[in-house]
C-alpha cells in the first residue's frame, strides 16, 4: 500500500472518530457562576461573570436571562432576572428526564420561563 493510501485512510477514519465521539452540540455555560450575582448587578456585569445566554425572555421592564448545562441524566439552569436593566432576582435549577418525559437534547430546549 502505498503511503498517500495509508495517510488518506488515517485521515479518513479520524474524521468519523471525530464525528462520532462529539455527537451533537450541548450547552456547558458556567451555571455555578451565579453564586457571584448580586443584586443591583447591571446586565454587563452579570455577563462578564455568566457569559452570554442560552434564551431570553421579556415582560415588560423586566427581561430573564437563562443559562444552562447539558447533563446526562440532567440539565442545570441558571435563571438572572432583571428590572429596568437591574439584577432583582437569580436562582438556579435542575430539569430531570422524568421532568421533560424522557425527551432529550439540548438543555435550552427545556429552559423555565419565570413570567407565565
Amino acid at each position: 500500500m502505498r503511503i498517500t493510501s495509508v495517510i488518506s485512510i488515517i485521515l479518513v477514519t479520524a474524521a468519523l472518530v471525530g464525528c462520532v465521539t462529539t455527537g451533537g452540540y450541548s450547552t456547558q455555560q458556567p451555571v455555578q457562576n451565579i453564586a457571584l450575582l448580586s443584586l443591583g448587578m447591571s446586565k454587563q456585569e452579570v455577563a462578564q461573570v455568566m457569559g452570554t445566554p442560552a434564551r431570553t425572555e421579556f415582560a415588560g421592564s423586566k427581561e430573564a436571562w437563562h443559562f444552562c448545562r447539558t447533563g446526562s441524566g440532567s440539565d442545570e439552569f441558571a435563571v438572572v432576572v432583571f428590572s429596568d436593566g437591574k439584577v432583582v432576582a437569580a436562582k438556579n435549577y435542575t430539569v430531570t428526564l422524568a421532568d421533560t418525559g424522557g425527551a432529550t437534547g439540548d438543555c435550552s430546549r427545556f429552559v423555565r420561563s419565570v413570567f407565565r
